[in-house]
């Protein structure tokens, strides 16, 4: 009856231990599985039952809590990722570029735009020729 908390183990009477099977078969589900709902829930006489059922819940919400976490993504994934926006920003770019009319092709915002465009072009070059390290002998 330790699947879930090897260090949660209960000694039911062989009626509660019946009971519990029994559930199991009609929830198609696995014996501590039902056992831990039953604990939680209070579902279960059985005196042991009350006495632990305050320590099942806080085990059940710390694994929930603990499922819930996200990882990162690799370095390699958010480079790939900056690389991708990087990509779209320069594309906003060099559409607004190409949009932009001609009495302000000279203008403060027309030089500004030009050198964002050169810079972002640069930077998506520099990321793409980037061989970056796997890590862990995947070199």
């Amino acid at each position: 009856m330790s699947k879930g908390n090897p260090f949660l183990a209960l000694r039911l009477s062989p009626e509660t231990i019946e009971r519990l099977r029994e559930m199991s078969v009609r929830q198609g589900r696995h014996v501590s599985d039902v056992a831990r709902e039953a604990l939680a829930t209070g579902l279960l006489s059985d005196p042991a039952a009350a006495s632990i059922a305050a320590a099942v819940r806080h085990d059940t919400h710390r694994v929930a809590q603990r499922r819930s976490r996200s990882r990162k993504p690799s370095r390699i994934q958010r480079a790939l990722t900056a690389l991708e926006d990087l990509r779209q920003l320069l594309a906003e770019y060099v559409d607004w570029q190409a949009s932009l009319p001609e009495f302000a092709e000279g203008s403060a915002t027309g030089e500004k735009l030009d050198a964002a465009v050169e810079a972002l072009e640069v930077a998506v070059d520099a990321l793409e020729q980037l061989d970056l390290p796997r890590g862990y002998g995947r070199d």
